[in-house]
């Protein structure tokens, strides 16, 4: 379980970069509807556009469908932003702070679905900005925007003068897929990693992925290595990142929205004098979280067997049981 809060921009139920590794007590302070504790695990929770089509989509005709499950998904026509420097500023000791409004809401935007903002940062050379990179190009932008660049708090510059940059934002992507908006994430799957999406409409080509919340639950060994060390062997998982996708450069893929939890399973090394780890199910100490379609990878940290200079000979074939489980959360009220 962990906290999710009610984005006021897209309107969606979104967790913070560090929901899948908060434990213990957190202090909430809530009007009763914008935030909630959820166990979503098994279930689809954003996507991934890896082909934001060859044009030609319109946002009243565009559909995209998942299968298997039945969470619902909205898709978003156009309004990325592309930028151009209007001014490049001076005395920029530290690369100042880029701004950049929300697309308008659902309620008054254009397209009647809303839109993702957008998200970036100026890079500067001698003391100018000399370009912006987009961690986020966002969505159902009806029209771009002007932004002056605010000085960062820490430039040494401050109390000797810096002339502000300017910069334009103008929206790009018209006819294309450029974001699709998991609105309810539905019943948990049984298989997640025969999830898909397909989008439909006018235009051609598009296509998205999706990123499934999931567990391990469970762990297993067959066959048997040897060289595994002299005590219990702790088996890791490394991934589980969302998809990378290739229209934006996704802040959760970045590491800058969510940030997977790697697994902790604890395996029983036997025989001692040469470190043999037979079959098996090992103990799941913390099944870990991941946003993904696949089980991560995994690797098996040991200690070298006495007398020897290398570590684990992997001859065993480990598993991984991808999937959902049960959660206990207690709430008290603040006294």
């Amino acid at each position: 379980c962990f906290l999710q809060f009610k984005d006021p921009v897209t309107t969606l139920w979104s967790m913070g970069t560090n929901a899948a590794w908060n434990g213990g007590h957190q202090f909430v302070v809530s009007d009763g509807f914008n935030v909630r504790v959820a166990n979503l695990l098994g279930c689809p929770l954003s996507s991934s556009i890896t082909n934001y089509g060859a044009g030609g989509y319109v946002q009243a005709t565009t559909v995209i469908t998942a299968t298997p499950g039945n969470s619902t998904w909205v898709p978003i026509v156009g309004g990325q932003l592309s930028s151009s420097i209007i001014s490049y500023g001076a005395g920029y000791g530290v690369a100042p702070e880029v701004f950049i409004p929300a697309p308008p809401p659902a309620s008054n935007n254009i397209n009647g679905v809303g839109g993702i903002p957008a998200s970036a940062y100026a890079v500067i050379s001698s003391g100018t900005v000399s370009g912006i990179s987009f961690t986020n190009p966002g969505a159902g932008y009806p029209s771009g925007v002007t932004v002056v660049l605010v000085p960062s708090a820490t430039d040494p510059n401050l109390s000797s003068g810096i002339t502000n940059a300017t910069v334009a934002f103008t929206t790009a992507g018209s006819g294309s897929l450029t974001g699709a908006l998991c609105t309810n994430p539905g019943a948990p799957l049984s298989n997640p990693n025969q999830f898909t999406l397909t989008v439909t409409g006018a235009g051609t080509q598009a296509t998205v992925v999706g990123n499934v919340l999931q567990t391990v639950t469970a762990a297993s060994v067959s066959g048997a290595g040897s060289g595994y060390g002299t005590v219990s062997a702790l088996l890791t998982t490394v991934g589980g990142v969302p998809a990378a996708g290739t229209v934006t450069n996704s802040p959760d893929y970045l590491g800058l929205g969510w940030r997977p939890r790697p697994a902790q399973v604890g395996l029983t090394v036997t025989a001692a004098a040469n470190g043999t780890l037979g079959t098996q199910v090992g103990t799941i100490y913390d099944g870990g979280l991941f946003l993904t379609n696949s089980a991560p990878g995994f690797a098996v940290a040991t200690t070298p067997v006495t007398g020897g200079s290398s570590f684990a000979n992997v001859g065993a074939t480990i598993a991984l049981t991808m999937g959902s489980r049960p959660d206990i959360v207690t709430l008290q009220p603040a006294p």
